[in-house]
């Protein structure tokens, strides 16, 4: 049997959370409020990024369009011999 059932048996009267409300713990309870507003937090840095990479590939679409568009303005322009 595992030993942290076994304390619990013999003091059954005993409550505090048991390995979570110890300092030395490194895991903390967290109320569903705290829980919901560290998923915000996450996900709007999440979004927040991917408008960084959105506009970093519009940014990289609008020069390959001008490179195109200047290949074809080059390809168009008659060559003087």
């Amino acid at each position: 049997m595992n030993s942290y059932y076994r304390r619990r048996e013999l003091n059954p009267e005993k409550k505090g959370g048991g390995f979570l409300a110890s300092k030395w713990s490194p895991v903390t309870p967290l109320s569903d409020q705290e829980y919901e507003a560290m998923l915000e937090e996450k996900l709007l840095r999440v979004e927040a990024e991917m408008a960084i990479i959105d506009d970093q590939i519009n940014e990289l679409r609008a020069a390959d369009a001008k490179k195109a568009s200047q290949r074809t303005a080059e390809e168009a322009e008659p060559k003087s011999a």
